[in-house]
């Protein structure tokens, strides 16, 4: 599902970034089993290279890209269909069963609690994708995220992709920490693929890392761009002072929430974005 909320700022809905990252592998032509391959070259531009800090952490990364390679292969077999075909058009009944799958497998393993809060937030609409021109007044500042790329004011478009989550990012706990380790692993995957099609069309696209609050291809800067950050105010997001720390929370979601982000020159109707928004 998707809507227009004004004239620069479009969202759509999805059930989970695992299920985003199945469609759009499911319509590339020429797709990875494992992680999407940038182009090294581009009509417009050329993909750089990544920096020390991504570079160091591609190891984990790798482990999630392989889990989910495995996962979806294990249900097409259930499907009676062969592992790794894609099927265009088909992809929503391949999907559904998956996650359909999964949910009951990790409910049998949950305790009591993590089930009841699971239960809770089962819903069609877990993912937010939202997609609006950079407010003016923050062009400049944003820019210093990337100093080898040179947009002018009302070129440079944001994407967001809120996650409810599970627990509270409010607080800490070893279930917290690996929920974020792993949606921070799918944003990753996600925002990589988004970033191949868009350059592969002759628009440039970077994302930032979470982890860093730097760009992830783009050569190292001190300016940073946390989730935390309180320029999120203007992008839709509120950010709660805890005291010791800070969490950014969603209008409906409150503190269930992780939110990354990505950064291009496409504008709403270039074809992947026409895709990832389904208008």
């Amino acid at each position: 599902m998707s809507k227009i909320t004004g004239a620069s700022r479009v969202v759509a809905y999805l059930p989970s970034l695992r299920t985003f990252l199945h469609r759009l592998r499911a319509t590339t032509k020429t797709p990875s089993r494992l992680a999407p391959t940038l182009l090294t070259e581009t009509p417009a531009f050329v993909v750089p290279t990544l920096n020390t800090a991504a570079q160091g952490r591609m190891g984990r990364i790798q482990a999630h890209q392989v889990s989910d390679a495995l996962e979806e292969d294990e249900a097409m077999a259930r499907l009676g269909l062969q592992p790794g075909l894609i099927l265009p058009g088909a992809t929503g009944l391949v999907i559904e069963e998956t996650e359909k799958d999964e949910g009951l497998a990790e409910d049998e393993e949950a305790d009591s609690s993590v089930r009841e809060t699971s239960t809770s937030l089962v819903s069609s609409e877990n993912v937010e994708c939202c997609l609006q021109e950079c407010p003016s007044f923050l062009h400049d500042e944003l820019m210093l995220l990337f100093p080898d790329v040179s947009l002018s004011v009302g070129e440079l478009r944001i994407l967001t992709l809120c996650e409810r989550t599970h627990h509270d990012m409010t607080g800490w706990s070893h279930l917290i920490e690996e929920e974020r380790e792993d949606l921070l692993g799918h944003f990753i995957d996600s925002a990589k693929e988004i970033c191949s099609r868009l350059i592969s069309e002759g628009y440039w696209a970077d994302f930032i890392d979470p982890s860093s609050g730097r760009a992830f291809y783009g050569p190292y800067t001190p300016h940073t761009f946390y989730e935390t950050d309180e320029r999120f105010r203007y992008l839709g997001f509120d950010i709660l002072d805890l005291g010791c720390c800070k969490c950014i929370t969603h209008p409906s979601w409150g503190s269930h929430t992780f939110v990354g982000t990505i950064f291009t020159s496409a504008p709403v109707n270039a074809p992947p974005l026409e895709l990832i928004l389904k208008l």
